[in-house]
């Protein structure tokens, strides 16, 4: 199920359904309408309308702070980085050419990675990424026991890298978080029970107003999509912000 709501064919399924459910309404109206059968709005549709859309907007909250969330791992992760190179660079020109060529290949990897799971969204874990890591820790120790580093500086680089690693797994990992699937069969089944409503109480009015059913079509489906395409990062057109991995690739370099 969740494989579904992840699918370019959810994009084009759900609007679909919900555009039936709300001719189905609107035809159900019209037939018992024609029956002669009266009917009249007791008050408590707005209600309903009202407590739906109580939910897709706490759905719609959710996904955006965990986006939101997503972002600052990215900026964190990368100020981390940022300030083992600045370090490196009160140091002697070894040192700092060790920990730039570590830092490059890390950053670099990381882009690749990020490129690689907009095509793959089962890459979860950047094995690769992982060894860089461990590299640089090893270079770090070695360089901290022929004393070319301060146990100061040896300290102070240990920690801000192990920093950048539980940072990079957090980043990793909120790629996984979804919004629970109870909740989405919940916004999807609630839209179309609405979307029946709604059609219903347009086919029993003499003058029928296309403009209501209309709006609350487009603003579901945007939001619903909206909601689904904040939950999967790595493939969604709306993703983090990796132009500070970017910018500081680039400043490194140079």
């Amino acid at each position: 199920m969740q494989s579904f709501f992840e699918s370019v064919w959810f994009t084009t399924i759900y609007p679909l359904l919900l555009l039936l459910s709300i001719a189905g309404g609107y035809i159900l109206a019209r037939s018992q309408y024609l029956k002669k059968q009266v009917w009249k709005p007791s008050g408590t549709e707005n209600a309903i309308i009202g407590f739906y859309s109580l939910l897709l907007s706490f759905a719609l909250l959710s996904s955006g702070n965990a986006h939101k969330e997503r972002t600052n791992l990215v900026h964190q992760h990368a100020d981390a980085l940022s300030a083992i190179y600045r370090e490196s660079e009160l140091s002697s020109d070894s040192v700092t050419g060790v920990i730039r060529e570590s830092l490059v290949a890390i950053l670099t990897t990381k882009l690749e990675s990020i490129n690689q799971k907009a095509k793959d969204e089962d890459i979860v874990s950047d094995t690769k990424t992982d060894s860089l890591y461990g590299k640089l820790h090893s270079d770090i120790k070695q360089m901290a026991r022929l004393k070319v580093i301060t146990p100061e500086e040896n300290r102070f680089y240990i920690d801000k890298l192990n920093v950048a690693i539980a940072l990079d797994y957090h980043i990793q990992y909120s790629e996984l978080e979804r919004t629970p699937i109870t909740i989405m069969i919940l916004l999807i089944g609630g839209s179309f029970l609405i979307g029946i409503l709604i059609g219903f109480t347009n086919g029993f009015n003499e003058e029928h107003h296309f403009l209501i059913p209309f709006i609350f079509f487009v603003l579901t489906s945007l939001t619903v999509i909206s909601i689904r395409d904040l939950d999967n990062p790595t493939v969604g057109w709306i993703r983090p912000s990796y132009k500070n991995y970017e910018n500081m690739l680039m400043d490194i370099k140079n």
